[in-house]
């Protein structure tokens, strides 16, 4: 049997015309109470999202439709479907939009099958996005119209969809036969074990695996045997590199007959064909009639290949003149696998309605989900800047819009405070000031200044988002002297549980995840399993040194400055490639004196292009000495195999700065019955240095030492953080005893 939404079949069948205005779609998504304000109109007998459903056979197979009713009214004689527009409310009727009186009429006939009625009244009912006025039209159909369109939609949706499904079943026959492409490990085999059997069991596992242990190929195979036919396994990561290898990955697979259809999602501006990103259609030609070209553009792509990466998408889109990232989208509701950044299932920017707030079945793989926290945090969390809104009153706009904008710059510029709700002013004037400028630019499509103006548009937009969400676990933060109001989010948790608990299972696996607790109480409230992976990597590969007499809190770094740069300068004279990780810039600029001079030095606003250099340097020269920040990109998102990094040393123990937020999450953790010092400032400085000294063993081949230097590691707390793979840790006593450590392990590699 086939699982199908209703809104699923028409949109296939009867959508057409052009894209949705996104200045309409922000109204529409921030408007859902208009919704709720109509059904609250309602009579005693009245009901409100009526949930509807039937099985039926179609061109010989079962399909199980699913939908919900707006509104059943007057003794369930009248169905009401609530729609909001962008268009003129005069300019409306009934057959506007064939996909709305399709979408009523195939609820009525669901609900006439469970209660007899020989006809019923469809009331088609839009709310206009600018004025928030309303609009009604009425018909009547009987029980014999509605079955006779009934089928005749199915039966179009039904032949498209028999396509869809053989292959699905297709590729599920094909699972069973693939074999693992490599040689394959224990370690890799048990945490192939760990993703089937918590994917088959609906469950959460936190799996960590360190670094070779094939996590991409591994939880993809796993996942691919453990999902039934019309589920979409959605692999989820954070860079751009780990996407090209879970698409690699699928490539390979692909290669030994699994035909499996795979669909790389791309941020919209990153794959965008405009110059400047400007979704509505009356501009984007990409938009323009994009569902009247939608077909064609499908069934060239699925007779070219299985695998859409970004380039592939591009060229099906130029070819039908098509937007891309809507292709996309549209390709990923027949994928067997979604590859594609967090944002799309946890994001309310972009997360993916079609997939996220419909009963699709679904199952994640997290990549690298030691950055779920930091990233969930950021995604529920808004900031409002005057620097994006005064422009906007050097316009030629009208005196009421600039009127408005000038509201919310008087709000940005209060006194500084810091509170635990947002004043009530300030939400009316971004209220009414979003609701001005949008409504302008709808009507407004050439307007000379449409690219300042929407870039406005949109800030209003994000934060105004983020208000409708705020909990108990927000903070507000406002700064006179920059202007900005920060509404910050302290733990998502509660935004990301409602998306997990419909998934059929989800994986959150990393190298690093650790210390656990930390993860669980920011993503999941220690819901979930937990599997732990040996590494495949020897223990004899790595010496791990303690210095746990030299302290380096703030107020003792000019003291002990010296005594850093003596174990640096100790660590170069091995004439190995070696990083130091600091705490701050600032203490990079502290020690720096101390230093060499040929050492390098990660600098505060160095381009990408300066960063590859500095890593390509690493990669082709020996005896160097890089000192770079704790926690920045040279921390996390690089991988220095062989020689290109041997030895580590990391100062401090990562802990984030005494500052506003920090202090309320420890007192949001507090109040929770926890440790709140531990969860805001001890758990995320860990997290990082364990991120830090992940990047020296990186293949079988690599060797090396990592060397942690604080006084903080005398508290056992850290050491016991410190992973297992690392060993027992080596307390050093001096100086002496730690150059003679280094030269020992160097020697006994046969190395020196």
């Amino acid at each position: 049997m086939i699982e199908v939404s209703v809104k699923d079949i028409v949109r296939f069948v009867y959508q057409s015309g052009d894209l949705q205005s996104e200045l309409a779609l922000g109204r529409d998504q921030l408007g859902s109470k208009l919704h709720r304000q109509i059904q609250a109109t309602y009579h005693e007998h009245d009901q409100a999202e009526v949930a509807v459903q039937t099985i039926v056979t179609v061109l010989g197979e079962r399909f199980l439709i699913r939908g919900r009713m707006d509104g059943l009214l007057d003794n369930q004689r009248v169905l009401e479907e609530i729609k909001s527009t962008g268009e003129p409310l005069d300019s409306l009727s009934f057959d506007s939009f064939a996909v709305h009186g399709a979408q009523a009429k195939m609820y009525a006939y669901m609900h006439l099958l469970a209660h007899p009625n020989p006809s019923m009244v469809i009331q088609l009912t839009y709310i206009s996005v600018q004025s928030e006025q309303l609009t009604s039209f009425q018909q009547v159909f009987s029980f014999e119209d509605l079955e006779s369109f009934f089928f005749a939609t199915m039966e179009t949706f039904a032949s498209w969809m028999l396509e869809r499904h053989a292959h699905r079943e297709l590729v599920m026959e094909q699972t069973t036969s693939v074999v693992f492409p490599f040689a394959r490990r224990a370690s890799q085999d048990r945490f192939m074990n760990g993703v089937y059997q918590t994917l088959k069991q609906h469950d959460i596992l936190y799996a960590v695996a360190p670094t070779g242990t094939g996590k991409t190929m591994g939880a993809l195979f796993a996942g691919l045997k453990a999902k039934d036919p019309e589920d979409t396994l959605f692999y989820l990561t954070a860079k751009n590199s780990h996407k090209q290898l879970a698409m690699e990955s699928m490539a390979t697979l692909s290669a030994q007959g699994l035909q499996a259809i795979t669909v790389a999602l791309t941020a919209k501006d990153h794959i965008c064909f405009l110059e400047e990103r400007d979704c509505d259609p009356k501009v984007c030609p990409f938009a323009k009639g994009y569902f009247d070209k939608l077909q064609g553009a499908l069934d060239d792509s699925f007779a070219l290949t299985n695998h859409f990466t970004k380039e592939v998408i591009e060229a099906i889109a130029t070819d039908h003149q098509v937007c891309p990232f809507e292709l996309s989208l549209d390709l990923s509701t027949y994928a067997d696998v979604v590859v594609c950044d967090y944002n799309y299932v946890f994001d309310p920017k972009a997360r993916l309605v079609r997939y996220f707030e419909t009963d699709r079945p679904v199952r994640l793989l997290i990549d690298e989900a030691h950055n779920m926290v930091s990233r969930s945090k950021s995604m529920y969390s808004a900031t409002l800047d005057a620097a994006e809104l005064q422009p906007l009153l050097a316009t030629t706009i009208k005196r009421p819009i600039k009127t408005a904008i000038q509201h919310v710059l008087n709000q940005l510029n209060q006194p500084s405070y810091d509170a635990p709700s947002l004043p009530i002013g300030l939400i009316q004037a971004v209220q009414r000031a979003f609701d001005l400028l949008s409504d302008m630019l709808l009507n407004a499509p050439q307007h000379p200044e449409r690219r300042l103006l929407l870039k406005g548009m949109f800030h209003l937009l994000d934060f105004r988002r983020i208000v409708n969400l705020v909990n108990d676990a927000y903070h507000v933060i406002h700064d006179q002297t920059t202007q900005q109001t920060r509404l910050v989010c302290l733990n998502a948790k509660d935004h990301l549980q409602p998306l997990l608990m419909p998934i059929k299972g989800t994986i959150l696996f990393s190298a690093t995840l650790d210390p656990l607790p930390y993860y669980q109480a920011f993503l999941t409230e220690q819901q979930g399993k937990v599997l732990r992976v040996d590494s495949p990597f020897a223990a004899s590969q790595v010496q791990t040194l303690l210095i746990d007499f030299v302290p380096v809190r703030y107020q003792q770094r000019t003291a002990t400055i010296q005594a850093v740069a003596s174990y640096v300068h100790a660590l170069k004279a091995t004439g190995k490639n070696t990083i130091c990780f600091a705490p701050s810039y600032d203490y990079i600029e502290l020690l720096a004196p101390h230093l060499p001079a040929d050492t390098l030095l990660q600098q505060r606003l160095a381009t990408l292009e300066e960063r590859d250099a500095l890593v390509a340097r690493f990669r082709h020269e020996q005896g160097l000495l890089g000192v770079f920040v704790v926690g920045g990109v040279f921390a996390e998102g690089v991988d220095y195999l062989g020689t290109m990094l041997e030895q580590l040393l990391i100062i401090g123990v990562g802990m984030p700065g005494v500052d506003i937020e920090t202090n309320k999450t420890k007192e949001y953790f507090d109040q929770h019955g926890v440790n709140g010092f531990d969860y805001a400032y001890r758990y995320p400085g860990i997290a990082k240095i364990i991120q830090a000294a992940g990047r020296l063993i990186r293949s079988t081949q690599d060797q090396g030492i990592v060397v942690f230097l604080d006084d903080r590691f005398k508290d056992p707390f850290y050491p016991a953080m410190i992973p297992s793979f690392y060993g027992t840790p080596k307390r050093v006593r001096d100086l002496n005893d730690f150059k003679t450590t280094i030269q020992t392990f160097w020697q006994n590699k046969g190395m020196s």
